[in-house]
C-alpha cells in the first residue's frame, strides 16, 4: 500500500477502527436475522470480493454469464453501475439502445452489454427493485449479482468471493489502513473463494490459500485473468496478444489496479513506452484523447493500448 494511504489510515486510527465496528455489527445483524434479504423467486448468483480496487469480478461475471448462455438458459446481470451519470433505475435487454451507454448504465454494465448481446443487465441501487422487475417479464431468469458480496438485502444461492492476493493484509482493519472493504471475518458466508493476482507471489499465494483452507469449510481455488485478444477500436475486429511483442505501446487506463494492466502488456512482449493512471471509472474527456495522442507521438509509439477492465 502506499506510504501517503498508511500515514492518512494512522492519523485516522479511530475513525478506522469505528468504521471497522459498523462493518462487522452490520453483518451480524444479518447474521441474526434482525436485518432480513428481500425475497427472489429465482436462481442468484454473487460475485464480490472484500478489497476495494479490480480483483477479476467483471471478467468471472462474464465468463459465468457466457456458461448459463451456453446451457440455454436467460440470464440477467444486477448491477450498481458506478459512477453512471443518471440515477433512475434501468432494465437493459438489447445491445446498441441509448439507454445502454456508458453514461447511462455505467463503464461495466457498457462492457458486459457489448461483449454478451443476449445479457439483461439490471442497473440500479435497489437489486431487488431490478430483479422483481426482471422476473416480471422472464419468470425463469438466473440472476448473476455483480459485486454482491457486501449486498447482503439480496438473497442468493451461491456465494463467490475473490481475493487479489496482492493487496491482501494480516492485519483486519479496513481501508485506509488495508485495501479491505469488508472485514476477512466476512469470508465465512463465502461457498467458494477465488484467489486472483495469484503469479505476482506465489509463496504469498501458497500461504494465504493454505490459512483459508484451514480456516473455512469451503473450496479455495486459484485463478487468473489470461488476456485472449486485442479488440479494434477503431472499427473493430481483433488481434492476438501476440501483435504487441517487441512494439512500444502508449499504455493508459482507469483501473481500480492500473499496475496490473501495465504488467499485462510487459508480459505479452509489449514495451511500454510511455503509460498514464487515471482514477478508476474515469469519464475520459477530449481533452485527454488529444494529450495521450501527442505523448504517444513523442514517444514514437507503435500502438496505443487501453484496458476497460481487469
Amino acid at each position: 500500500m502506499h506510504i501517503t494511504l498508511r500515514i492518512i489510515g494512522l492519523i485516522l486510527f479511530p475513525l478506522v477502527v469505528l468504521y471497522t465496528g459498523i462493518v462487522f455489527l452490520r453483518n451480524k445483524l444479518y447474521d441474526l436475522g434482525w436485518l432480513r434479504p428481500c425475497h427472489v423467486n429465482a436462481p442468484v448468483i454473487s460475485v464480490g470480493n472484500i478489497q476495494l480496487g479490480g480483483s477479476g469480478k467483471t471478467p468471472l461475471v462474464e465468463y459465468l454469464a457466457r456458461k448459463i448462455s451456453g446451457m440455454g438458459l436467460p440470464v440477467a446481470v444486477l448491477t450498481r453501475g458506478y459512477r453512471r451519470k443518471v440515477r433512475e433505475p434501468l432494465i437493459v435487454e438489447k445491445r446498441g439502445l441509448t439507454a445502454g451507454s456508458p453514461e447511462n448504465i455505467g463503464d461495466e454494465p457498457f462492457l458486459l452489454q457489448q461483449n454478451l448481446p443476449n445479457i439483461i443487465l439490471g442497473v440500479g441501487k435497489d437489486r431487488c427493485h431490478s430483479a422483481r422487475n426482471i422476473l416480471s417479464r422472464y419468470p425463469q431468469i438466473t440472476f448473476l449479482l455483480d459485486d454482491g458480496f457486501q449486498h447482503r438485502r439480496m438473497p442468493r444461492n451461491l456465494d463467490i468471493a475473490l481475493i487479489d492476493v496482492s493487496r491482501w493484509s494480516s492485519l483486519p482493519l479496513l481501508f485506509p489502513l488495508t485495501y479491505f472493504r469488508d472485514t476477512p471475518s466476512s469470508l465465512k458466508r463465502a461457498n467458494l473463494i477465488l484467489l486472483t493476482r495469484t503469479r505476482l507471489n506465489p509463496e504469498k499465494t501458497r500461504r494465504l490459500k493454505d490459512r483459508l483452507k484451514k480456516t473455512l469449510p469451503v473450496p479455495v481455488v486459484e485463478a487468473e485473468v489470461v488476456p485472449q485478444s486485442l479488440v479494434l477500436l477503431n472499427g473493430g475486429g481483433e488481434l492476438p496478444p501476440g501483435a504487441l511483442r517487441g512494439k512500444r505501446i502508449a499504455a493508459f487506463c482507469g483501473l481500480g489496479h492500473p499496475e496490473q494492466f501495465f504488467r499485462t502488456i510487459r508480459e505479452i512482449g509489449g514495451k511500454i513506452c510511455w503509460r498514464k493512471s487515471f482514477p478508476d471509472h474515469y469519464h475520459y474527456r477530449a481533452g485527454d484523447v488529444d494529450l495521450i495522442k501527442k505523448r504517444a507521438r513523442e514517444e514514437g509509439a507503435d500502438l496505443i493500448t487501453v484496458s476497460y477492465t481487469l
